[in-house]
């Protein structure tokens, strides 16, 4: 079972779809749009998957631009780790999840090849270690998979998905698996994601059920050279910390003073950056954008790249589930990715991210008790080797991974923070997806998309 898998979407949306086949990328066009009333000059913060999209898009039809990156990289969430292991590793966006989406058919012209074995996965439960096929087949499975089927048809208070589950009267023992396909696959945990959501983005979701990983290539070195015209705009090591629309131009400030004139400009921060307030807006935004903003949320999340001498789990081994800390692990080097294969992933969100997070001289250790409990002895902590860890908590500019729904609220939230401010500020990115892709790279290229389409449709 592929990572995002176990959640089912449907292939049928209720409504509200705004990105439609016929728009999908095509490098052979110059310019997707029939009618552009705008002839003037953009600014976009952020150059991750979003704001290269947008950037590509514009100059495609002929539009000036200019993409500010407050770090010293490109791909915002989408970053590799050369030179640890024997293939490059992805830091973050790493799954294709949808065989009906954007980044499908973009990926698809970089004719990369795709992991084709059959991968199994590992659990761990009351103590014995099971194989995917033993365990998928169990009482313990079919009733998590039961309550997980329901989520869509969901229509009661709105209460996080722990609560949920204890309501379905999900027993103790299994809540780790629960967690660990609804709320780590999420964004965060169980406790934190809520239920109307949850059961909206299942509802609307359009983009297939297909998950897919790339052999041969990383998903930064793609994302460069799909959108590769966009690159010589952009402007590294540029945080935008004011933005002022208040005048005919829009005034962007960076952290040293520095000042650029757009007529129009696409935001592309994470939500968690903007919630911060890390850019102040003059004038302030509209409360409706404000209550969006606070109405999504994104936290706490890592992946931890483990080395070991050697491996020690099954070849062809897909993701490992193990109650404890790490809600899950999958061997990142499998599938013919890795000749050593010796590297294990460790993905972590939310208040079990924040725990290890806080210290980390003891967390290594920690995860190693834990992969050490399902195999067996020392297996894994005699053959540790090295490790990198990739917070994005602590990344100044990104501050999370990415958006999930909070109890209390709904995802039209991201509809409301997508709509332009005064037809001069534009918010993209994944926290602004609909229909149910949000925390994907092909929501946040449709996301870019609708923003552009808004801007060159308006005089």
């Amino acid at each position: 079972m592929n990572r995002k898998a176990f959640l089912k979407k449907s292939a049928l949306a209720a409504g509200g779809v705004y990105f439609l086949p016929q728009f999908l990328l095509s490098c052979k066009k110059e310019s997707p749009f029939e009618d552009l009333k705008f002839n003037g000059t953009v600014g976009i913060v952020g150059a991750g998957a979003a704001g290269l999209y947008a950037a590509y898009l514009l100059r495609k039809s002929g539009i000036p631009v200019e993409v500010f990156e407050a770090s010293d990289k490109i791909g915002g969430r989408i970053r590799t780790l050369e030179g640890f292991a024997d293939f490059p590793i992805d830091l973050g966006a790493e799954e294709i999840h949808g065989e009906r989406s954007l980044w499908y058919d973009a990926v698809r012209e970089a004719a990369p090849e795709f992991i084709t074995a059959d991968l199994e996965d590992i659990y761990y439960f009351n103590g014995v270690k099971y194989t995917g096929n033993e365990f998928e087949n169990s009482p313990e499975y079919a009733q998590i998979s039961s309550i997980i089927d329901a989520i869509a048809e969901y229509n009661g208070s709105d209460i996080s998905a722990l609560a949920y589950a204890n309501v379905q009267q999900l027993p103790e023992n299994l809540i780790p698996f629960f967690n660990a396909w609804v709320g780590n696959e999420n964004g965060t945990d169980i406790s934190r994601i809520g239920m109307a959501g949850l059961a909206q983005a299942e509802r609307e979701w359009t983009a297939g059920e297909e998950n897919l990983m790339m052999r041969n290539r990383d998903t930064l070195s793609v994302l460069l050279e799909l959108f590769a015209i966009a690159i010589p705009s952009v402007k590294l090591n540029t945080p935008i910390t004011n933005i002022n629309y208040e005048g005919g131009k829009v005034v962007l400030t960076d952290n040293e003073g520095n000042t650029f004139m757009k007529d129009r400009v696409i935001v592309t921060s994470s939500v968690k950056v903007l919630f911060d307030q890390l850019i102040e807006f003059v004038p302030s935004l509209p409360s409706l954008h404000l209550q969006a903003i606070s109405n999504i949320g994104m936290g706490a999340g890592f992946k931890l790249i483990l080395k070991f001498e050697e491996p020690f789990w099954p070849a062809n081994t897909g993701s490992i589930y193990i109650p404890g800390p790490v809600p899950e692990f999958w061997a990142t080097g499998d599938g013919g990715r890795s000749a050593a294969n010796n590297v294990l992933t460790a993905f972590g969100h939310g208040s079990y991210a924040e725990a290890l997070l806080q210290s980390p001289s003891t967390m290594i250790e920690a995860i190693l008790d834990q992969l050490d409990d399902c195999f067996g002895g020392i297996t894994a902590s005699s053959r540790y080797v090295d490790h990198y860890l990739m917070n994005w908590t602590a990344q100044p500019y990104i501050r999370g991974t990415y958006s999930y729904p909070i109890p209390g609220t709904s995802n039209d939230a991201r509809a409301l923070l997508s709509e332009p401010v005064k037809d001069k500020i534009y918010f993209a990115g994944e926290a602004c997806a609909r229909n149910g892709h949000h925390g994907t790279v092909h929501g946040a290229l449709e996301s870019a998309f609708f923003a552009i389409q808004q801007l060159v449709q308006t005089p």
